[in-house]
């Protein structure tokens, strides 16, 4: 599910999946619905990265927004969505 989701490679999402989990971000436990498979979960370090990474990450949107206006901002995401868009495009 992880590699279909981010569109990436098998074995590029299981070393990127080994990584996390050697740095304390992740972990695996048992899939208890299917035996075959394991849950990726977040521990306590994982969930303050994150959300230490999405106060960065707001704070530079908002500071971007404030210092375009209003106008030029839409107009920078507009474009973004489109940039997206086009590459998903180009990947299917």
């Amino acid at each position: 599910m992880i590699s279909r989701f981010f569109k990436i490679a098998k074995p590029s999402e299981t070393a990127t999946l080994k990584r996390l989990i050697k740095a304390g971000y992740l972990y695996k436990e048992a899939n208890q619905a299917d035996r075959r498979s394991d849950c990726v979960l977040t521990t306590e370090k994982g969930e303050q990265f994150v959300d230490a990474t999405f106060d960065t990450y707001l704070a530079s949107i908002q500071h971007l927004h404030d210092a375009m206006g209003e106008e030029d901002f839409y107009q920078l995401i507009k474009l973004m969505q489109q940039a997206n868009q086009t590459l998903e495009e180009m990947t299917v």
